[in-house]
């Protein structure tokens, strides 16, 4: 009973500040214009402040490993280019191609990601934030480089530099890394500072679910029905079993294995619709896919949650 109700206390908080932010924009407190705004506000500043914080908090003896990090990256390019080799072979339409490959790799660990690793294990959740600052950038790269391939396009290095660069939590993932190690040497944030950017950053991952909850539309999808299909085993099921058990295998528990199951199993990424959009992609099905994906992975990070705890691996 104890650990299912760890898993119903992980999950049920996401749930419901979601549904807080559906209702919210059900009774007119906001219209989808002041979502967007709300939206860039919290990527641009809460979010960032949030993931530099986790990162600086974290104790020197609780930080993620060289080799961890270099974990999360291979598996997060290893489960694009197996991607790569297998929807093509199933989906004859390049502007789904693109946008199925993003949907299956491209998670939503921050908004829904963080949370988990924060409920999870509080005292390491700067090992699980950077875990989610390799993966931002390394998803942002793959899915540049996808929907141009699949738009026919050569991908162009130095845009995709400047879009990494720019990005604002990788930005909050290096300035949290910076005083990380200047606190390892003594030179630590003035409380008053560290009180204000701690307030700040806990506005985030709130924040960020409410306009999840208030941006997707659960209703019945029009269309797309096999190709979303795909996407959801593969999503939800397939690369989050595979990817937690080589994790396992791997002698990965607690926080970084925490880590790793929000990289392989977080729902798609609701900036994979807009990215989709921008670049030639069949935007109603990567609308589709976050929907989706959203709602299932409620069930499904409980299921995993509940069945890694029981088992005493996290």
């Amino acid at each position: 009973m104890e650990h299912l109700a760890t898993s119903v206390n992980v999950v049920l908080p996401l749930f419901l500040l979601m549904l807080s932010g559906k209702l919210m924009k059900r009774i007119n407190l906001f219209d989808q214009r002041t979502l967007d705004i709300m939206n860039k506000v919290t990527f641009r500043t809460f979010l960032p402040v949030s993931l530099a914080m986790s990162i600086y908090n974290t104790s020197h003896k609780n930080m993620a490993q060289p080799s961890f990090l270099a974990f999360t990256f291979a598996g997060t390019v290893l489960v694009c280019l197996i991607m790569l080799v297998i929807i093509p072979r199933i989906e004859p339409e390049n502007a789904r191609r693109g946008v199925m490959i993003q949907g299956i790799m491209r998670g939503n660990s921050v908004i829904f990601g963080l949370p988990i690793g924060m409920i999870l294990c509080p005292d390491e959740v700067g090992t699980v934030a950077l875990a989610v600052a390799v993966v931002v950038p390394t998803i942002n790269i793959l899915s540049v480089v996808v929907l141009e391939i699949f738009r026919g396009q050569k991908p162009a290095p130095r845009k995709i530099l400047r879009g990494i660069l720019h990005n604002p939590l990788v930005i909050g993932s290096a300035i949290g890394l910076l005083f990380w190690e200047l606190k390892g040497l003594g030179i630590g944030i003035p409380q008053a500072v560290y009180t204000a950017l701690s307030d700040f950053g806990k506005l985030g991952t709130p924040l960020a679910l409410i306009i999840l909850g208030g941006s997707v539309d659960f209703g019945l999808p029009r269309g797309h029905k096999r190709q979303l299909l795909i996407v959801l085993v593969a999503r939800l099921v397939l690369v989050p079993v595979a990817g937690v058990t080589a994790s396992i295998m791997a002698g990965y528990r607690g926080a970084e294995l925490v880590g790793l199951l929000i990289a392989f199993g977080a729902p798609t990424a609701v900036s994979s619709f807009t990215m989709a959009q921008e670049m030639g992609g069949d935007s109603e099905l990567a609308g589709q896919i976050v929907v989706w994906t959203t709602a299932g992975s409620l069930v499904t990070m409980f299921v995993y949650v509940f069945l890694l705890r029981s088992l005493g691996f996290i």
